[in-house]
């Protein structure tokens, strides 16, 4: 269990940064931080009050809108960590907890712990971790690496208009997934090579 004096409040630890401070004054440095968070407020909307309503839309409003900003950031801190031997992962977990307790049947609780998260978390934060920019869904003692795809695509002749009919007509080019790739953060889009060979 984490001492109380290590316990934040979502918006105190996010807006002041106290969480990193207090870990700087107790220990020295930060080694490793794990971002996380997920509040619940089990109401219908309309018994909800307005502080209720704020509390829960900072965090999963807000935060899901950041979430899949969240993977691009994650790969662009990768990039940049790299130089610095600096490792940069995402975890999208998966847990039961006090909050979903409410809620879920005790025995779906029981098959989400977060100790069932926790060592791919602590694997990703040791130094000999094998990747960086990677993301991960966990939880439930399943893990898996998770990837953004791209379809092969159509080109389309750029000396004709390209009209609706004519993406209707190579819709099912657009989107056969039969060579599909799996893009990086810093991969030069097949549009921009190709615009790039004929310069």
């Amino acid at each position: 269990m984490m001492p109380s004096k290590f316990r934040f409040d979502n918006q105190v630890a996010i807006v002041t940064g106290a969480g990193a401070g207090l870990a700087i004054q107790a220990f020295g440095r930060v080694d490793i931080v794990v971002n996380n968070a997920g509040i619940l407020r089990d109401r219908a909307f309309h018994k909800m009050s307005r502080s209720e309503w704020d509390a829960v839309k900072s965090v999963h409003l807000d935060g899901t809108a950041a979430k899949a900003g969240m993977v691009g950031f994650t790969k662009a801190l990768a990039k940049e960590g790299v130089r610095s031997n600096i490792k940069v992962n995402a975890v999208a977990p998966g847990a039961g907890s006090s909050m979903t307790a409410t809620i879920l049947p005790e025995e779906v609780v029981k098959q989400w712990k977060p100790e069932y998260v926790a060592p791919t978390i602590a694997f990703l934060c040791h130094e000999s971790a094998p990747c960086t920019g990677a993301v991960f869904e966990c939880g439930g003692g399943w893990t898996a690496q998770v990837q953004f795809t791209r379809s092969e695509g159509y080109f389309f002749d750029l000396e004709k208009p390209i009209s609706i009919d004519a993406v209707a007509d190579h819709w099912k080019d657009i989107t056969d997934f039969a060579n599909a790739t799996n893009p990086e953060l810093d991969e030069m889009t097949p549009q921009l090579k190709q615009i790039m060979s004929k310069i």
